[in-house]
């Protein structure tokens, strides 16, 4: 697939080689009359994720330029041989690669290409909820792939306009460069609804930026937050010594700056937190009311746990799109694959549906986002035999003593469950882990 360079993938050779792949791994043959593509749509959709995993892993090993081109050239292919609700739901595997491509710059012209074959292969209304987190995952790059960027946030936002403006909320900000005037004018055009002001301002980046799972979406969210608080400045100042006697905007503000500063890992990021704070300045205490500490869950039987672990937790961070390009070390790892967070998120999703009944996926909200994960076939480190029985050291950052914690207990609560499926995802995912604390806590106590 990577040397085919026209769009229509209808290469002889490679055609030949699928279809005889086709026949052996799917054991039917295939009639005169029988499309090829057909037969090959439904080879790819069927070992899609393992075919994504190979290409992934490949790109991000020490491969010639020539090499990652052709790799992505095959995805481009592949994408065009999904239909749109298959390709919907393999996507954030295909998001996650695309987006580990933009870390070498000689491949960002060519990723962002194919960025939009993606993008315009979806069912638009599909887009709607993922459109603030490709806009600011792509605007990154908007001085690097100039063309390519400004071509896809006009497909978003002028041409798709009446069908996505339900969403041009979300949208914490566009790059303010001449070449997407139309689209901030679009934008601004349909968020024209009254008075803007800075209380409203700081909602909506509360909304739907530092709420988002997409670090990037957070990350710009970060740097809006801090111009509207530069901004108006004296505002707040006045609104937090006025008479309002909860000032819950601004201590909601603060509270969830302060958690965020607890879980998040990149440094840049954790930058921009520190300087929103900062620019807000030492607030009185006494005039605002923070509660760090969360509220005491309800219990929820095994079902609704699972339930809500998968719905709350598992699938927002398998959509936030973790890229992740591995050492010099991992790179040149005799393993075959690239054990990334992306794929221990799917590996967790796996084993749970493998353990709960077949009625459990109708319950689960976006289903057809976890249905590839009903056949995949993601294989877990074995757990170690051996537990550090310190569990908190000197200067530990939170997120590795949780996660040590984490794994003391779950040495003890052995067996096939819903805490040991999610292994290797609660040592780097505060959020998931703390979670299910509770309940690991609870089950360890009984046994």
């Amino acid at each position: 697939l990577g040397e085919t360079e026209d769009d229509v993938v209808e290469h002889d050779a490679v055609r030949r080689a699928l279809e005889i792949i086709a026949k052996v791994k799917m054991g039917s043959s295939t009639s005169k009359s029988q499309k090829s593509v057909s037969l090959l749509t439904r080879l790819i959709t069927k070992q899609f994720l393992e075919i994504m995993d190979f290409l992934s892993s490949s790109l991000i090993k020490k491969q010639s330029l020539e090499q990652k081109r052709k790799i992505l050239n095959s995805l481009r292919c592949l994408i065009k041989l999904l239909d749109k609700k298959k390709l919907n739901s393999f996507r954030p595997k295909i998001m996650v690669t695309l987006k580990n491509a933009l870390h070498f710059p000689d491949l960002v012209k060519e990723a962002c290409s194919v960025w939009y074959i993606f993008i315009k292969s979806l069912d638009i209304h599909d887009l709607g909820t993922i459109m603030s987190q490709i806009i600011a995952d792509l605007g990154e790059y908007i001085n690097t792939a100039t063309d390519e960027v400004v071509k896809i946030f006009e497909y978003l936002i002028v041409e798709n306009r009446k069908t996505l403006k339900s969403h041009f909320s979300e949208v914490i900000s566009i790059p303010d460069i001449p070449q997407l005037k139309t689209v901030r004018n679009v934008l601004a055009a349909e968020r024209k609804t009254g008075e803007s002001s800075w209380q409203s301002d700081i909602e909506s980046v509360l909304q739907f930026g530092l709420c988002h799972e997409n670090l990037a979406v957070r990350s710009t969210a970060l740097i809006q937050l801090r111009q509207i608080i530069n901004k108006y400045h004296h505002e707040i100042y006045n609104y937090v010594l006025s008479d309002h006697t909860s000032n819950d905007l601004v201590a909601n503000l603060i509270k969830v700056l302060l958690k965020d500063l607890r879980v998040v890992e990149n440094r840049e990021v954790l930058i921009k937190y520190a300087e929103c704070l900062g620019d807000l300045g030492a607030i009185d205490p006494g005039r605002i009311d923070i509660t760090l500490k969360p509220e005491l869950p309800k219990e929820l039987d095994e079902e609704d746990m699972t339930k809500t672990l998968m719905e709350k937790y598992l699938m927002p961070a398998l959509h936030a799109l973790h890229a992740e390009v591995p050492t010099d070390s991992q790179s040149d790892s005799k393993s075959d694959r690239y054990n990334s967070r992306t794929d221990r998120i799917g590996c967790a999703i796996q084993n749970i549906l493998q353990l709960m009944p077949s009625s459990f996926l109708s319950k689960i909200k976006d289903k057809e986002l976890i249905e590839p994960f009903l056949t995949s076939k993601y294989q877990a480190n074995p757990a170690s035999n051996t537990h550090k029985d310190v569990i908190y050291e000197n200067g530990m950052p939170y997120k590795d003593w949780l996660g040590r914690w984490m794994n003391s207990m779950l040495t003890i609560c052995s067996g096939d469950n819903v805490f040991n499926a999610c292994r290797q995802v609660v040592k780097d995912d505060a959020n998931t882990a703390l979670f299910l604390l509770p309940y690991l806590v609870l089950n360890v106590l009984k046994r």
